[in-house]
């Protein structure tokens, strides 16, 4: 995998996330926000980044399940593929994103509530947390500041 792959990784979660989150508030099933509940509630008082990894991915899924798109399921599906390429080096790199129950629990009680705007803003602002620290990484692996993503040269 290149650079340029991660870098379109990150675009795309940058526009998924937020339209991913906004349809599953406008569909607002509470078996969807029970669900996403039950993963924060998992998610709290955890230390282990890996297991978190784990957990914030199934909040992922669930919400792309409860959006209702078949759109979104393929394109999170894709995603999932890509990001098992470098799953071990993404662990670090994202790792304040993955303990940022914030957000994510302003998202679970935005779905809860159907509002569209806030699910949008919240989902918006949690994967800028991750989006940012990848592209601090990649920036600094280009200039050869870092070999943190030197994986990625020889992942297809």
């Amino acid at each position: 995998m290149k650079v340029e792959v991660a870098r379109g990784i990150i675009s795309l979660r940058q526009t998924l996330a937020p339209s991913v989150a906004r349809q599953a508030a406008k569909r607002a099933k509470p078996e969807v926000a029970d669900q996403l509940d039950a993963l924060l509630a998992q998610m709290q008082g955890k230390t282990d980044i890996t297991e978190l990894q784990d957990l914030v991915f199934d909040f992922w899924d669930v919400l792309v399940q409860g959006s209702g798109n078949i759109a979104y399921k393929l394109a999170f599906n894709s995603l999932r593929k890509t990001y098992k390429k470098i799953w071990g080096l993404l662990t670090q790199t994202l790792a304040d994103e993955f303990r940022d129950t914030h957000n994510l629990s302003a998202l679970a009680t935005a779905v809860r509530a159907g509002d569209k705007i806030a699910a949008e803003a919240a989902a918006k602002a949690h994967v800028a947390i991750g989006s940012n620290a990848m592209s601090t990484v990649l920036d600094a692996y280009e200039r050869g500041q870092s070999d943190d993503f030197s994986k990625l040269d020889s992942t297809e």
